[in-house]
């Protein structure tokens, strides 16, 4: 008999890469953001780097301790569902990210926490390493990455990484037969033996604003690889084209002189202009087999912050049944383009709907989705009768076992999982990755003001 509290999922990660001739057993998933930059973990990244990154460029003063916590929980919450399958955390509280290590001191840690209430018969293979280079596979095994890094080149992949960056950047979706918005691609015509000209790069500056600046008004903008909204900005009037021109101009400068001749042909700096239609925009999340077959997972809604900023999702377990079948078209489409392009794994896509009932992706991400969970936890959720469900991160002033024992209830019959949990070095600020279940959309609301609420009594 399982223990109360105890979480027990439908299926994982390990089962999904089984299908159709797959392999879980040569799978090691490795969860880092490449695009954090972290002191600790070598601010900026290896030199002459391959893989380009800057989706964080305007929110800078949410590096350091902030950036810190999500890289510790960023394992967790992506792991969760792993299954028998070794999920890899970089231990941010150790320095040196780009050191060279004698022995590969693998070993399970309090960063996984969260996997001790996954059933033992489920429970990911949560090991931690103190930097990149200590990262190994078995034989014949490869890593799968949220996104391809310089970190990681090392590694073997289970997809190409070239192939996987241009698949993730927003310039690979326009490049594609998918259905989507009408699109424009601005490509910089970049020379890199003209880096240190001053003039050419202003010159080269100015003619993609310039083709920006002509595009109709309302429009889209996105930065080339951005997630969890940030890079991407709407455009709706006059003072918003100049408030954009006011940030792409640094950005251009500081992103078209990390382009060199070894990523020159993976567009970093491209830019991406997408005709804006209103409508409602759905996430889905399949799971892509070896044969290109598009296997469902789950359709939630998002939510984002005042900023715009991605902070979690909500699912209808109920209305699962019909969005299956109601987005099936756009799940098979999106399966084939990625398996075309020698894809395979967990993906996601944000699909829009118009007021006529046409489908357009928005957005494709190529790796595991914030709200992949949802679908393994349907079971425990609805046999609970608890039919709506939700994901939110939050910061929290108080410990895990602060929180443990205030929501103990709600944790022991399993309306709510702590799905990822981090704590800075003075034990003052927590982060936390909660996922809970309700009856209704009306209890869902209160049981969450409740923990966004919550402020410890110590």
């Amino acid at each position: 008999m399982r223990r109360p509290g105890f979480v027990s999922l439908d299926y994982t990660l390990h089962d999904l890469y089984n299908l159709d001739g797959g392999s879980a057993s040569k799978v090691v998933l490795v969860f880092f953001p490449p695009f954090t930059e972290n002191p600790r973990l070598g601010s900026g990244g290896p030199p002459k780097e391959r893989f380009v990154y800057d989706s964080f460029w305007e929110v800078g003063s949410r590096q350091h301790e902030n950036s810190a916590l999500d890289q510790q929980v960023l394992p967790q919450r992506y792991g969760y569902t792993a299954g028998k399958i070794p999920v890899i955390g970089i231990d941010s509280r150790k320095p040196g990210s780009y050191c060279t290590s004698e022995h590969n001191d693998y070993s399970t840690s309090n960063l996984f926490r969260s996997f001790q209430k996954i059933h033992e018969s489920q429970r990911p293979i949560g090991k931690t390493v103190r930097c990149f280079a200590d990262i190994t596979v078995p034989p014949e095994g490869r890593i799968s990455v949220i996104a391809p890094s310089d970190n990681f080149s090392h590694l073997p992949h289970t997809i190409d990484p070239d192939s996987h960056y241009l698949l993730a950047s927003k310039r690979g979706l326009a490049m594609s037969n998918l259905p989507m918005p009408k699109t424009t691609v601005v490509d910089p015509t970049w020379n890199t033996d003209l880096v240190s000209d001053e003039a050419y790069v202003q010159t080269e500056i100015q003619r993609m604003v310039d083709c920006i600046d002509a595009h109709p008004i309302p429009y889209i903008l996105k930065l080339p690889q951005t997630i969890s909204g940030m890079g991407t900005f709407k455009v709706f009037n006059e003072e918003d084209k100049e408030a954009l021109r006011a940030r792409l101009c640094p950005w251009l400068q500081h992103v078209l002189r990390r382009t060199n001749k070894s990523n020159q042909h993976l567009f970093p700096g491209s830019l991406v202009v997408q005709e804006f239609i209103r409508g409602l925009t759905m996430s889905l999340s399949i799971f892509v087999t070896k044969t290109g077959r598009a296997v469902f997972v789950t359709c939630s809604d998002q939510i984002f912050n005042e900023k715009g900023e991605w902070t979690g999702g909500i699912v209808s377990y109920k209305r699962q049944t019909s969005l299956e079948k109601e987005y099936s078209g756009v799940a098979t489409k999106v399966a084939q383009f990625l398996h075309d392009n020698g894809y395979y794994g967990p993906a996601g896509a944000d699909v829009l709907t118009d007021e006529s009932g046409n489908k357009y992706v928005v957005d494709l991400n190529v790796r595991l989705t914030g709200t992949y969970h949802f679908g393994p936890l349907q079971g425990h959720f609805t046999r609970r009768g608890l039919w709506e469900a939700m994901m939110l991160k939050h910061y929290f002033r108080c410990s895990q076992e602060v929180f443990e024992k205030a929501f103990e209830e709600e944790l022991q019959s399993g309306r709510v999982i702590i799905i990822g949990w981090a704590q800075n070095e003075t034990k003052d600020r927590s982060y936390g990755a909660i996922t809970l279940g309700a009856e209704d959309e009306l209890s869902l609301q209160q049981l969450a003001q409740r923990i966004q609420s919550y402020e410890s009594q110590e």
